[in-house]
């Protein structure tokens, strides 16, 4: 078992996809957001944003993500965590890269229901259509998330496990 790097937009489900997935095949699971919290000692992304910015977030993820990108198991990355130069050329050498996506209407209707995320200067859609390209781009296989739970699950774990070469079974 090697790492498996869950990336994309919020509201995909990288974090609720990622640990079920780790619990899945029985593997460690870590959310970035959650050890950049840690790090720099603090509760909630909201005020962490408050607190020391967009710059400061990124500086503490430059800090933070890559050693947990040689882990074994599941590694859910925060939205903005591949822009960091760092990370994305880090993220180019995992085995296998997940990106999530929904559709932006979807995505639309899952930040509207209060996600403990800063807000963006600048339209949640405009950001997120600038980033699909890098997320592209990182990404070993792609997974969308805008149907239900179970069937998203479905085929989240046959695509790892045919990227893993495990088959469906």
């Amino acid at each position: 078992m090697s790492t498996i790097a869950l990336i994309g937009y919020r509201g995909t489900g990288k974090s609720t996809l990622g640990q079920w997935l780790a619990d899945e095949l029985g593997v460690p699971f870590v959310d970035t957001d959650e050890r950049v919290l840690e790090y720099l000692g603090m509760e909630n992304v909201t005020d962490a944003w408050a607190s020391i910015g967009e710059e400061g977030w990124r500086a503490a993820e430059r800090a933070v993500i890559p050693p947990l990108l040689d882990l074994e198991g599941v590694v859910s990355l925060g939205g903005g965590a591949p822009m960091v130069e760092v990370i994305g050329k880090r993220l180019l050498n995992v085995p296998l890269v997940v990106h999530l996506w929904a559709d932006s209407s979807v995505i639309t209707d899952r930040l509207s229901r209060g996600d403990d995320r800063p807000a963006l200067s600048r339209s949640d859609l405009d950001v997120m259509y600038q980033r699909l390209p890098e997320y592209s781009m990182i990404a070993t296989c792609a997974v969308e998330t805008s149907g239900d739970l179970e069937s998203t699950k479905a085929d989240l774990l046959k695509t790892t496990r045919d990227q893993l070469g495990h088959g469906s079974n």
